[in-house]
């Protein structure tokens, strides 16, 4: 079962690592620039700002996608493969700016404070996973639903004191990309529910495709417009090199 939590973490994390690299080019550098804590405290905020826009509905939907695609796309057998990816994609927002945060606080020459955020990490999940284990692959994977939030948190809440200022500031971004990608993670499960059994899976996965993303984009631009205008010019920024 171990080499089923091995491929579903795999799986889920290859389109983080892809998109973490394209957010870097952009943002890491933007940070290495700061050296006044004020100026450093906007880029964080920006750094949160984008990467929020695009993980959380991007992984949130792949989630609730998977319960049909994985089997489609694999096969029957692979089936047990979807509940520690779901697992892993209700996280891999959260992992995924956790991840940038690092990065930036890096360039500020902050190392301490990625260090303890690093300890902490493995002294959270360390054990977490090791209870996990005991349910084979669904439980080590769900062991991260549990562990990373409070692991996030902490790490936030340590980076928001050494830069003086409320932690609150660095998680506000999260918010309504959070609420508009589970809204619209929602309108997925509301369509698999409601058209199984009447029409063939692959066309339930691209109904899937097409509506969640465009009710992600309509409540994004609704609810945060200066936040989906940013993240718009960034990606304008990063296509044209």
């Amino acid at each position: 079962q171990l080499g089923e939590y091995s491929v579903s973490r795999n799986l889920s994390y290859s389109a983080l690592n892809q998109l973490a690299a394209i957010v870097n080019q952009v943002s890491v550098p933007a940070f290495a620039a700061k050296t006044d804590a004020a100026s450093q405290i906007r880029a964080l905020v920006f750094v949160v700002s984008l990467a929020s826009a695009v993980l959380f509905p991007l992984f949130w939907i792949m989630g609730i996608v998977s319960q049909i695609a994985l089997p489609l796309v694999l096969g029957g057998r692979w089936g047990h493969l979807v509940v520690p990816f779901i697992a892993f994609t209700a996280i891999l927002p959260l992992r995924g700016v956790n991840a940038l945060l690092y990065s930036s606080i890096i360039g500020t020459g902050r190392t301490a404070t990625v260090f303890k955020n690093t300890l902490g990490f493995a002294v959270i999940i360390i054990p977490s996973m090791a209870i996990g284990v005991i349910k084979g692959a669904d439980g080590v994977a769900l062991s991260w639903i549990f562990a990373l939030p409070i692991i996030f948190f902490l790490g936030v809440h340590r980076i928001a004191k050494d830069l003086a200022t409320g932690i609150n500031i660095l998680l506000r971004p999260m918010a309504i990309p959070a609420f508009c990608a589970g809204m619209s993670a929602a309108a997925a499960e509301a369509i698999l529910l409601g058209l199984t059994h009447h029409i063939a899976p692959a066309i339930i996965v691209v109904l899937q495709c097409f509506v969640a993303p465009l009710c992600y984009w309509a409540l994004f631009r609704s609810f945060a417009r200066d936040q989906y205008d940013q993240v718009l010019t960034t990606a304008r920024r990063i296509i044209r090199g």
